[in-house]
């Protein structure tokens, strides 16, 4: 006799409903990695890239600031709705951590131990990111000596998505793109 209600079915990640579909991250969205800047291109002013620091209590947070001054490509600068992740730390526990930028980072970079996760379903992966499931995922990945993930291993990731038109209010609103 199955365990498994009426209306949900059996997947890598756990037990769904049949409408939902699991995922690689590489088909929601794009990764990207952040500037490597030089200490000569850090100023009191310019441009602020955001780094693990920035990232408290899964909020995104001013109050450890770096600034550089140098060119930084547009593809970098961070838009409303990114998804800031730390990917590189000297603490392990630290990776994975991650925010949903507002616009109060627009005109902002990243630095190069922090990754982007740049989709249109940002409401729901802003959660997902949080999840034992994503969490997992990120532990599997970590080298034995590096405290990193790639992003080849994020693009590898597997989410659970909701993908039917008739999913909850809830995920409705989740699933709305960010605007």
């Amino acid at each position: 006799m199955s365990n498994i209600p009426e209306g949900y079915k059996q997947t890598e990640v756990g037990i769904l409903p049949e409408d939902w579909e699991v995922k690689k991250l590489e088909e929601v969205g794009e990764a990207l990695i952040g500037l490597t800047y030089s200490p000569s291109d850090v100023a009191s002013e310019g441009i602020l890239v955001l780094r693990s620091s920035n990232i408290q209590n899964g909020m995104l947070s001013f109050g450890d600031n770096v600034y550089v001054k140098s060119e930084v490509p547009d593809r970098i600068m961070v838009r409303t709705g990114d998804i800031l992740i730390c990917v590189r730390n000297g603490s392990r526990d630290l990776i994975g951590k991650s925010t949903v930028l507002d616009n109060r980072a627009n005109g902002m970079t990243f630095g190069a131990f922090m990754s982007v996760f740049r989709s249109t379903y940002t409401k729901y992966l802003a959660h997902f990111f949080k999840s034992h499931i994503f969490l997992s995922q990120v532990e599997q990945h970590l080298g034995a000596t590096i405290n990193q993930i790639t992003n080849a291993s994020i693009y590898s990731f597997i989410a659970p998505l909701p993908l039917s038109p008739n999913s909850t209010p809830l995920l409705r609103r989740w699933l709305m793109p960010m605007h």
